[in-house]
């Protein structure tokens, strides 16, 4: 009987029985999280029902919390005052220091303790406005006890100085009549005992006014300080549970998000694991199947070691061959034909800037020192507001040979450069315009009427072209191509097939970096269009031609 074969499962189908066993883990997990937050959904209903019971909401409590704090400084502040009151109400009557010590803890706090669970019971027992009337009243008490211990305190401070005045002003009649000093002295010695006696009961009136004011105070301010400390220690922890509840809430929904969301991503998770393996496995495929290759190659290169010296040998013989035919063929050839310079020079006054115009002139001088023997041209455009119509600033032809030394070539540089400089001195950069489209026109007839040879076209200048409807000192905006579109339309791109264009001297004073990009950009397709290599369009004078 033939045997099975055993059954190898593909990770597809691992894959599938991984997420099927992830969904379910994760319906498990759901349910869960699911009662939990029926059950917190339930106490947070719980909570907001004791929320609204108390009738207190989050800023009232902040409210009461900070009274409370106000109230416990008076309350400090009034203890303060009924303690120095009635020690020294009490220092009248008891001489020993412990003694006035527990007399007057004793009075404070019995008045206190007793005002205390009185209030306390009033507030349970008595209606709202009633209580508000006693806590009126005991205010009112509270107020005229302090008014009284200050008059009180007044009248003693004038009758205590008007004794003084009156027993210096005794004492000094006194001090001119001997003979009658000593029943003076007598008189007004009983006259001060009645005084003192009288101020000592006024003293014990203003403290005992003072205490009972003070106690008033204090049991006032301790009762509020209570009355709103019970409320942020009651409702506060219900606040803060009815917060922790909704955070709670809300990780419990992300966490059942996340866990909706687990087969899916165990299911992209392990399909990028079996992508990868696939990727590994085809990549070691491909690299057995060059190896084989590689060796079938050189299996097939041993075995042809004859046959490939044979072509080798017929090779040699060929490429001699055709070697010898290129050499007589360049021996016949003609001399390369010498390049065409065609230089268009800015005179506009946007480029009498920072001495942009001074070196663009040197520019030209480097390129005439530049220029090659055999009768090689260099043609010099001026750019103003009608630059077609105007004539070439300088027409110069290098010699045919440089000479056997280039003492020719140097000669005719010399005068060539001092030709260039008499044309200069003329040169401004005061044109109120800047036409290089009718420039680049003029320049492209040159161009087409120049003898074979290599061409280039130089222009130093801003590039910002001002006439023909067109003024580029103002960001030019739009798509380029559209705006070559509008140029071609108003003036016919020229042809300049097989020239290289090198735009030199293109600073950026005056202009961001944005207006300089789209500038390039405008003119790389102006010269695209018009079939010419553009080689360069930058603010230096750096020219890499031959």
């Amino acid at each position: 009987m033939k045997q099975l074969a055993a059954w190898v499962p593909t990770w597809e189908e691992v894959r599938d029985q991984e997420v099927l066993k992830t969904g379910h883990e994760a319906a498990i997990e759901l349910r869960h999280l699911v009662e939990i937050q029926k059950l917190k959904e339930a106490r947070r209903e719980v909570v907001a029902r004791q929320l609204d019971e108390f009738g207190e909401s989050e800023a009232r409590v902040r409210a009461h919390q900070t009274q409370a704090h106000w109230w416990l400084g008076s309350a400090v502040l009034a203890v303060l005052v009924t303690v120095v009151s009635l020690w020294l109400g009490v220092g009248w009557f008891v001489d020993s220091l412990a003694e006035r010590v527990a007399l007057t803890g004793s009075v404070f706090a019995l008045s206190i303790i007793g005002g205390t669970i009185l209030l306390t019971v009033l507030a349970e027992h008595v209606r709202e406005e009633h209580l508000r009337r006693v806590f009126a009243c005991l205010g009112v008490v509270t107020v005229l006890c302090a008014l009284s211990a200050a008059a009180l305190l007044g009248i003693g401070r004038m009758a205590a100085t008007t004794l003084v005045e009156t027993q210096q002003h005794q004492l000094g009649e006194s001090s001119q009549d001997l003979t009658t000093g000593a029943a003076a002295s007598s008189a007004l010695l009983q006259r001060a005992q009645t005084v003192a006696r009288r101020l000592g009961q006024l003293a014990i009136l203003w403290g005992i006014l003072l205490a009972v004011a003070g106690d008033l105070g204090t049991l006032l301010a301790v009762h509020q300080w209570m009355r709103h400390r019970n409320v942020v220690r009651t409702v506060e922890p219900v606040l803060r549970e009815f917060r922790s509840l909704g955070e709670e809430l809300a990780a419990n929904a992300h966490r059942q998000e996340e866990v909706r969301r687990r087969p899916e991503l165990r299911y992209i998770e392990l399909t990028l694991a079996g992508y990868r393996h696939e990727q590994k496995r085809a990549s070691s495929a491909e690299a057995e199947r060059a190896r084989k290759e590689a060796e079938q190659a050189r299996d097939a290169k041993r075995a042809s070691l004859g046959r490939a010296i044979k072509w080798t040998v017929i090779g040699f013989v060929v490429g001699l061959s055709l070697f010898g035919i290129a050499v007589f063929a360049c021996a016949g050839t003609p001399e390369p034909h010498a390049p065409t310079m065609v230089v268009v020079l800015d005179l506009s006054s946007s480029v009498d800037t920072n001495a942009e115009f001074a070196r663009n002139v040197q520019a030209v001088e480097s390129l005439i020192r530049r220029l090659p023997a055999g009768e090689a041209r260099l043609v010099v455009f001026g750019v103003s507001e009608a630059s077609f119509g105007r004539a070439s600033l300088v027409t110069l032809i290098s010699p045919r040979t440089p000479g056997r030394l280039g003492e020719y070539l140097a000669s005719w540089q010399e005068r060539a450069i001092n030709e260039w400089h008499t044309v200069a001195r003329t040169l401004a950069p005061n044109a109120n315009g800047s036409d290089l489209f009718g420039a680049l026109a003029r320049a492209a007839i040159e161009l087409a009427e120049a003898p074979p040879g290599p061409k280039h076209l130089i222009v130093l200048s801003d590039m910002r072209q001002v006439g023909h409807g067109f003024n580029f000192e103002r960001w030019p905006a739009g798509d380029p191509a559209r705006i070559v579109d509008q140029i071609q339309r108003k003036t016919p791109i020229p042809k300049l097939e097989s020239v290289e264009v090198w735009m030199l001297g293109v600073h950026t004073v005056g202009i961001n970096e944005g207006h300089w990009n789209q500038l390039r950009a405008i003119w790389s397709e102006y010269f695209r269009r018009a079939g010419a290599r553009l080689r360069a369009f930058s603010p230096n004078r750096r020219w890499g031609g031959q």
